[in-house]
């Protein structure tokens, strides 16, 4: 009886030095703390698990999206030449003086032989002439105008003070796929070692799982956007519509659509309104119907369509 008695002992200790061995393994990296567990029974341990899985799980989840995406910002800002399919220089012409203010230089002199006394100016838009005259009709005429700057050039400035500031938002287009994806597979790995206890979550439940809390999460993610307002900055594959004589639309589908897993639920889209005499000799030549393209688009935000679910937004550039 004793012996029975110490092979028993030895076998329980030996199924509690298992036992703890695996539990380690599940849980190492202070993962869990044992005081968490709620009672010594399967189910209580098998709750325990659960809940450390989805606090982890949440930790992964698309919570906010970036603003400023620093990778996106990068991509962006190391173009330093450009082939422009857009330029609006009715936006350029309003922004650019409330960066920088213009300076009148003297551009021109012109000289005609005189012996005059008399000094008038003539003020004009464009250009602005200094007179000086005398009797014998001999003049000096300076003629100053503004300096000269290329809409090219005009738009190179605002985009610089652009990227130089907090105010424009870059990777509103994108989604963090690696950090959504890495708690998916934590998720199902974590699914996978319940079965070291015995217990088996099937697929159907994890895909049910995953895709409540994807959904749930892209949620916030399309309220998140829908709540950003300003300049923003974006790369894109784009499709142009015709809208009337004088408007083209660019669309765009966000990937956050990857998560709508009901029929019903309507996906997001950004829609860029161009208008048709600001499209560049090269837009015209690669903004076409029936066919993507790649484009940087710098523009402002004029608003949501919650309806619909659209960000719309007026480019000052594209390139």
């Amino acid at each position: 009886m004793e012996i029975v008695g110490y092979i028993s002992v030895v076998f329980i200790v030996f199924l509690m030095i298992l036992f703890a061995y695996g539990f380690y393994k599940m849980y190492k990296g202070g993962r869990l703390i044992v005081s968490s567990v709620e009672g010594t029974s399967w189910k209580g341990i098998i709750e325990a698990v659960i809940k450390v899985v989805e606090k982890k799980f949440r930790e992964k989840e698309i919570i906010d999206i970036p603003l400023p995406d620093e990778k996106k910002k990068k991509e962006i800002t190391r173009k330093s030449l450009k082939s422009f399919y857009y330029l609006d220089e009715n936006q350029i012409n309003y922004l650019l003086p409330q960066i920088k203010d213009e300076k009148i230089s003297l551009t021109r002199i012109e000289t005609n032989e005189s012996n005059s006394s008399n000094i008038s100016i003539k003020a004009a838009p464009l250009p602005l002439e200094a007179n000086t005259e005398n009797n014998n009709s001999k003049q000096r005429k300076q003629i100053y105008e503004v300096k000269e700057t290329g809409v090219v050039k005009m738009y190179q400035e605002i985009e610089a003070h652009f990227f130089n500031s907090a105010e424009i938002k870059f990777g509103l287009e994108d989604i963090p796929r690696e950090k959504i994806y890495y708690g998916v597979e934590l998720f199902k790995e974590k699914c996978n070692e319940l079965k070291v206890f015995g217990y088996e979550i099937s697929e159907e439940e994890q895909k049910n799982h995953i895709e409540k809390h994807l959904s749930k999460n892209m949620e916030r993610a399309v309220q998140r956007i829908s709540k950003t307002t300003g300049y923003i900055a974006l790369q894109i594959d784009t499709e142009l519509t015709e809208k009337g004589d004088t408007m083209y639309e660019l669309t765009y589908d966000h990937p956050l659509n990857e998560f709508l897993f009901n029929d019903s639920d309507k996906p997001m889209k950004f829609k860029l309104l161009c208008i048709k005499s600001n499209v560049t000799q090269n837009g015209m030549a690669i903004l076409k119907k029936n066919r993507k393209f790649n484009v940087t688009a710098i523009g402002k935000i004029t608003g949501w369509d919650s309806d619909n679910r659209i960000l719309e937004i007026v480019p000052i550039a594209i390139y």
